[in-house]
């Protein structure tokens, strides 16, 4: 019943984005018709909102501090390859990633390998995070 941004913008966070964000890492479509039914859950909330009906999604996002849902699941997919990779999680990183034996590049020694797929592979996290397309 409130028209007040702040607090509606509250709710969504607290009870919509985890709904929609929750086992992204696990899932995460590469299609674009999916991307973009998910996209929508956000676009139609903003849309709604008290003086931000006339302005574009991305002017929305801005004035209201967020993120598009894409960007989220892409962070938490790069989030969670970090926690793998440094052992932060009870998972054996050689089941996820390959690591590049490659050393004529300066840098880290965690730079992971990447083998040449396609067709639903390419969606897998492994894959996803390697390369990510944003």
């Amino acid at each position: 019943m409130s028209r007040d941004i702040t607090l509606l913008v509250c709710a969504y966070k607290t009870n919509v984005r985890p709904l929609v964000e929750s086992n992204s890492v696990i899932w995460s479509s590469g299609a674009t018709g999916d991307i973009e039914i998910i996209e929508c859950i956000q676009r139609n909330f903003t849309k709604k909102l008290v003086g931000l009906q006339s302005l574009p999604y991305t002017e929305r996002l801005k004035r209201l501090n967020h993120d598009s849902l894409e960007l989220r699941r892409l962070r938490a997919d790069l989030i969670w390859c970090y926690k793998i990779i440094f052992g932060l999680v009870c998972l054996d990183v050689n089941e996820f990633c390959v690591l590049s034996t490659n050393s004529r590049t300066t840098g880290h020694a965690f730079k992971l390998f990447k083998a040449h797929c396609s067709g639903i592979r390419a969606t897998f996290f492994c894959e996803r995070v390697i390369n990510p397309t944003f």
